[in-house]
């Protein structure tokens, strides 16, 4: 939790100077490794969304890449390989793309695909962008995807989860 807490303080501390989101990562960075211990690290996707130019700009430290999802079809964002905040070789990895009306953007942790069954089966990566693309193509709202794919996780697990899993949508409405 005090790790968590100094990360998000330290990203509105300087996104309020209007600081880039590299800048904003690599502070972030300087203040968990401050006070962390070996094997303490956090991982963390800060972004912005330029409503006028239709780009979305995000840093990743220790994420698995985002999906958009446009028209019902998923496609892969390439990032840069980067380590969470706090290890001591911190490089910022930053990535703008552009996006269109309707587009839905899904950053997960690491929990959703690796969720293990009882016979150790993965959730895995395809479950999930399967879940949502069929969802998008469905319409429904981006708090109800996640919500959904969380359940699917749970259910495919059968027990509580030994990880995080974490699911966030953002989507453009027309402008």
């Amino acid at each position: 939790a005090l790790l968590t807490t100094i990360a998000v303080g330290t990203s509105r501390l300087h996104r309020r100077k209007g600081e880039s989101l590299e800048a904003i990562s690599v502070a972030i960075d300087e203040a968990v490794s401050m006070v962390t211990q070996p094997g303490e690290f956090v991982t963390g996707v800060i972004g912005r969304v330029d409503l006028e130019s239709l780009e979305v700009e995000f840093a990743n430290a220790g994420h698995l890449p985002p999906v958009l999802v446009r028209d019902g079809s998923s496609h892969g964002i390439e990032v840069d390989s980067c380590v969470p905040y706090g290890l001591g070789r911190f490089a910022p990895s930053t990535r703008s793309l552009s996006v269109q009306p309707g587009d839905a953007f899904y950053m997960y942790s690491d929990g959703i695909v690796e969720a293990y069954d009882s016979d150790r089966v993965a959730y895995g990566h395809a479950a999930m962008v399967a879940k949502l693309e069929q969802h998008e193509r469905d319409g429904l709202p981006v708090q109800r995807v996640c919500k959904d794919v969380l359940s699917s996780v749970v259910d495919h697990v059968g027990r509580a989860l030994r990880d995080d899993a974490t699911v966030l949508g953002l989507r453009l409405k027309g402008v």
